[in-house]
């Protein structure tokens, strides 16, 4: 791994659900934001259902499109 110099204003350890919608946040209000994580993506992920009340934190994050997917059930 090469070493070089990067200039952020917010560094994020984790890109996982907490760690992604962070930095969505965060650049989207300006920051330079680098996010770390130790494993390479895609990886291996076993899916989970989703509850209702999630609906208001994706409006939030700009994620409504992805609610709807085919054969989704909310």
């Amino acid at each position: 791994m090469s070493q070089e110099n990067v200039v952020c204003d917010v560094l994020i350890v984790g890109g996982g659900p907490a760690g992604s919608a962070a930095a969505a946040q965060l650049a989207r209000q300006g920051r330079r934001v680098l996010v770390a994580e130790r494993q390479r993506f895609p990886r291996f992920h076993i899916g989970e259902s989703l509850l209702p009340a999630s609906n208001v934190l994706f409006q939030r994050l700009g994620l409504e499109s992805f609610q709807t997917l085919e054969g989704s059930q909310t």
